[in-house]
């Protein structure tokens, strides 16, 4: 609003001056005449200075916003470089496919009838089977085996014996006393 209202005042003051000037072309210039013009020229200096400093203020101001966003566009810019080169080292394990062979393998069932813990030897290894509890053995190489049955309380139900498991049989050794 200042500088409208200078602006005004010094344009007001640029029409009165010539228009002094222009009444006396014959008489020699007065001292107030050349004190008015030197303040005219003064006021229009001023009014220059003022307009260059307001559009130096906002130059200042849209420079340092165009800094602003180049550095935006930067951070930016790193950010999808960063996406681009990120990796992740991790390779999922290989897992070597087995060649289908026919099974070899077969199942022993122990079944414990007793109340008393039971225990089964297959094959010189110990098995425990609880009293009423059914137990699986899957995997169990064909052709012959040995085992030997035992009870808490009685002692051998069974003294050790040979037999064969056939290939994806479930060969059944049932503990009870004789």
């Amino acid at each position: 609003m200042r500088s409208f209202l200078l602006t005004l005042s010094l344009t007001g003051l640029l029409v009165v001056v010539p228009a002094l000037g222009a009444q006396s072309t014959d008489v020699k210039q007065s001292p107030e005449l050349a004190k008015i013009e030197a303040l005219s020229k003064q006021i229009n200096e001023l009014a220059a200075s003022i307009k260059s400093a307001e559009w130096e203020a906002r130059i200042k101001k849209l420079e340092s916003e165009v800094l602003n966003l180049k550095d935006s566009i930067i951070r930016v810019e790193s950010l999808a470089k960063a996406d681009e080169t990120r990796r992740s080292f991790y390779t999922p394990p290989t897992i070597a496919a087995k060649p289908v062979v026919p099974t070899t393998v077969g199942t022993l069932r122990l079944i414990n009838s007793t109340g008393f813990v039971g225990t089964v030897t297959i094959n010189g290894k110990d098995y425990t089977v609880l009293p009423s509890q059914t137990v699986l053995i899957p995997g169990m190489p064909t052709g012959e085996f040995r085992y030997e049955a035992r009870a808490d309380g009685f002692g051998i139900l069974q003294p050790t014996v040979t037999r064969t498991l056939a290939t994806a049989e479930m060969f059944t050794i049932t503990l009870y006393p004789r």
